[in-house]
């Protein structure tokens, strides 16, 4: 259920030829809401890929991609590539969220060393 949510929120915020949507879904809460299903559910893997492309959709807006980062975003990405490694779809939705242009640098040296010690272990 949580990563068919997360799937329909990305899907919303995707349905329009500029970011409208994107900048209607983060104002009703999307963001927190795709960050809490990953933050709840780290070992699903659906729910990992569905919340990262989620969050590469909305990203699209810089005010939306900069909410992202301090809520927690950068973070949740680094996790659901550390847990999601063995699922080609869920790690390549999880390096496309990653790019995140503007990250906070703070937040990716928290745990940029980590993913760099998982990312090793390929």
């Amino acid at each position: 259920m949580q990563a068919g949510g997360c799937g329909a929120l990305g899907n919303l915020a995707d349905n329009d030829d500029n970011d409208d949507n994107t900048v209607k879904v983060a104002a009703e809460g999307g963001i927190g809401a795709i960050l809490g299903a990953m933050r709840g559910h780290p070992e699903s893997e659906e729910v990992q890929a569905e919340g990262c492309e989620a969050l590469w959709i909305l990203v699209v807006n810089a005010d939306n991609e900069v909410e992202v980062a301090a809520e927690g975003g950068i973070g949740a990405t680094c996790n659901a590539l550390l847990q999601s490694m063995k699922s080609a779809g869920a790690e390549d939705a999880v390096k496309r969220a990653m790019a995140l242009k503007n990250a906070h640098t703070v937040s990716i040296k928290e745990h940029g060393q980590r993913l760099l010690d998982a990312l090793k272990k390929i």
